[in-house]
């Protein structure tokens, strides 16, 4: 009985060491890549592990699969922060309209910037491409 139960203590042992050691490679990795994150805050699901933090005023998350891979990543700031071509061409499609808020979206094929505007009365939704396509974010085909 003690060598049954000394057995099953080392099992579950050597199950969570081997499952920390996981974990701290990604957060070794994440913390390379991301130094000067603040509030990091991890959750493990069955797809994987999710990090919310934030960096330079920034608010993100970042998906990694049980692999520890990059899997995609949400970024929430102003339109102030937009790369140039998308504030452009967001600001011409919607003239009149002040940009509320953005979520930008990145995987391995895309980033795609999902704007939220406001003209004093009502709130509109856009998506936006890299490539400067602009559409509202109800649009089937996505205007590509």
């Amino acid at each position: 009985m003690k060598k049954t139960l000394l057995l099953a203590a080392a099992l579950l042992v050597s199950v969570a060491l081997l499952h920390a050691g996981t974990e701290s490679k990604i957060e070794k990795m994440f913390k390379e890549t991301f130094p000067n994150a603040t509030d990091a805050k991890w959750i493990k699901d069955n797809s994987g592990y999710v990090v919310s933090f934030t960096q330079g005023g920034t608010l993100s998350r970042i998906f990694y699969g049980n692999d520890g891979k990059f899997v995609s990543s949400l970024r929430y700031y102003l339109g102030k922060d937009l790369p140039t071509n998308i504030f452009l061409a967001v600001e011409k499609k919607y003239e009149g309209k002040n940009i509320f808020g953005v979520t930008e979206f990145t995987n391995s094929q895309e980033v795609v910037y999902y704007v939220k505007l406001y003209d004093g009365k009502n709130y509109y939704s856009a998506k936006a491409y890299s490539d400067g396509t602009v559409t509202d974010e109800d649009d089937d085909d996505n205007g590509k």
